[in-house]
């Protein structure tokens, strides 16, 4: 987030943006640095999971959720392990753009541009969880009473609105990033 900021919001931006590279170059390098990151630190997360329980017991926990999921409940969790998978991979990208669609917004303006970046970001994030709690409630129960309380189907359902959701996500944080960086760009 800094490397975005110093590389492109502050005064190395006037030379960042002097290059002979496109606009669309200079986010998608900084969001695969930001996302492979972002993967690293989720790897390393999941790898102190393992050092900090002991070994059967993880595998006891893992036992018990496996008899839940397929013993009593016969599913087939392709479909939804294929869209939550997306989802996962797109917001890798998600995550980053916003951090970087809020700076560029919070750039417009003269005073205070890091200050304004962290409200834009802390209320971009307050309004897309707020918009996706009650539109997934709402899905959820549509769902439900559609599918007549098939699991299947709202698993089905849920996996794709919410690929759709970080997808919708990731291309908005995209092209607010692209224009206010492209198109009003203010390095004062």
């Amino acid at each position: 987030i800094y490397y975005f900021y110093r590389k492109c919001i502050s005064s190395e931006g006037y030379l960042t943006f002097t290059l002979p590279v496109s606009t669309d170059t200079h986010i998608v390098s900084k969001c695969l640095n930001g996302a492979v990151w972002q993967l690293f630190t989720y790897l390393l997360l999941i790898l102190s999971i393992f050092l900090l329980f002991p070994m059967d017991e993880l595998g006891r926990v893992l036992r018990i959720i496996q008899y839940v999921l397929f013993s009593r409940i016969s599913l087939d969790l392709t479909v939804p392990m294929i869209f939550l998978s997306l989802t996962l991979v797109t917001q890798f990208f998600a995550g980053p753009l916003m951090f970087y669609a809020s700076m560029a917004v919070g750039q417009m303006v003269t005073r205070h541009k890091v200050l304004t970046s962290i409200g834009l970001y802390i209320g971009l994030y307050m309004v897309i969880s707020l918009l996706s709690s009650f539109g997934f409630s709402f899905l959820i129960l549509g769902s439900e009473i559609l599918s007549g309380g098939d699991i299947q189907t709202t698993l089905t359902i849920y996996s794709i609105a919410t690929f759709a959701l970080a997808l919708a996500e990731t291309v908005l944080f995209y092209f607010l990033t692209w224009f206010f960086l492209g198109r009003k760009l203010n390095l004062s």
